[in-house]
């Protein structure tokens, strides 16, 4: 009986131990994947931002073709392609927003979970330095998120200005009509420049957060030249560093309706021989 407990024993304590050691474990990777899971929204919100620009500015070069003085397409069809355009913006626009809230609960995760980690140091040195790591890292991610909420501002503000300027055209698209609003249609250039400094300081902190915070040997760093002066170092050009994670940039599907307004075709050149004062022939 003794022989039998002692057996019993012997197998369930190495078990406990066991799945007592798989629990750290999953603790632990837990951590990590909070880290790259929020490292994968900043990197989707700079692609979004940047797919928002183009959708933003092929909107306006519609707009703009549809009112240039020169314009000689044919009205309906230029008019519902501007349209068109103005929805893909809108929908993009809609993107960019809802990938706002999923990277504001992956950063709410990760950081929550480092704060209580962070109780758990026994080396208080160590503890101090994770606490300057952390808010160091959430500095560089609230610089992503107000850029972020930045862009999207500044995004629907955009869509709804040419929403009006469509409204407009949609009941009163004659020369006279577009005479009017041509002041209009210059201050959406001036926006849509200021559109795109949003958009450059998104895709700038982003950058920089994916650089900082992705996990290691995800990043290659340029190997340190010990026959070269620190100070030397320093001040040199630096080379291009190769990444292993690469910021994916997502190109938006070619839309077949969607196509570039032209106004009135230029004469075909004349056709010539060698002889430079050939006439065309006829």
């Amino acid at each position: 009986m003794r022989i039998a407990l002692a057996r019993s024993l012997f197998v369930f304590v190495p078990a406990w131990l066991f799945v007592a050691s798989c629990s750290s474990t999953t603790e632990k990777s837990q951590s990590l994947r909070q880290v790259d899971d929020l490292l994968s929204h900043v990197e989707r919100m700079q692609v979004e931002v940047l797919v928002g620009k183009e959708k933003a500015h092929a909107a306006l070069d519609q707009l703009t073709a549809l009112t240039a003085p020169s314009f000689g397409g044919d009205p309906s069809a230029a008019y519902g392609q501007f349209v068109h355009a103005i929805d893909q913006s809108e929908a993009q626009a809609r993107t960019v927003s809802s990938n706002v809230f999923p990277m504001k609960e992956a950063a709410e995760s990760m950081f929550q979970q480092w704060t209580v980690d962070l109780e758990s140091f026994g080396n208080s040195r160590l503890r101090a330095r994770s606490v300057m790591r952390m808010e160091e890292t959430r500095t560089r991610y609230q610089n992503v998120l107000s850029s972020a909420t930045a862009v999207r501002v500044a995004y629907e503000a955009f869509n709804s200005d040419l929403r009006d300027h469509a409204l407009f055209l949609g009941h009163d698209f004659n020369t006279a009509a577009v005479q009017s609003i041509a002041s209009d249609v210059a201050a959406m250039q001036e926006q849509i420049g200021e559109f795109d400094t949003r958009i450059e300081h998104c895709v700038a902190a982003s950058k920089a957060y994916v650089e900082a915070g992705a996990l290691h040997g995800q990043i290659e760093i340029a190997p340190v030249d010990p026959t070269v002066a620190p100070q030397a170092q320093a001040t040199a050009p630096k080379p291009a560093q190769p990444r292993k994670r690469r910021m994916t940039t997502l190109a938006p599907a070619q839309d077949p309706v969607a196509t570039t307004i032209t106004t009135a075709p230029a004469p075909a050149p004349a056709a010539t021989t060698g002889d430079s004062t050939s006439t065309p022939k006829p």
